[in-house]
């Protein structure tokens, strides 16, 4: 997985906690990539867990429970 892709998967987790991501065409302006990626990287994050809604009123992805997403080892 290359950096960039964790990378910008943090960075779509710190805006969408702040609801700053805006519409998927903003947030891929902000990525650098296209729409399509930018949809993407959403439908990733949702399929590891994360419970991401688009809320109309805060024109933001959102996350519908308070939390972060970490992607990283863990040991017990």
């Amino acid at each position: 997985m290359p950096k960039t892709f964790v990378t910008r998967l943090q960075i779509i987790d710190q805006l969408i906690q702040k609801r700053n991501t805006g519409n998927a065409a903003v947030l891929a302006q902000r990525l650098n990539v296209c729409e399509r990626t930018a949809k993407e990287f959403i439908a990733v994050m949702k399929s590891l867990g994360a419970p991401i809604y688009y809320s109309r009123k805060a024109t933001s992805y959102c996350y519908s429970t308070n939390g972060r997403f970490v992607l990283q080892f863990e040991t017990w």
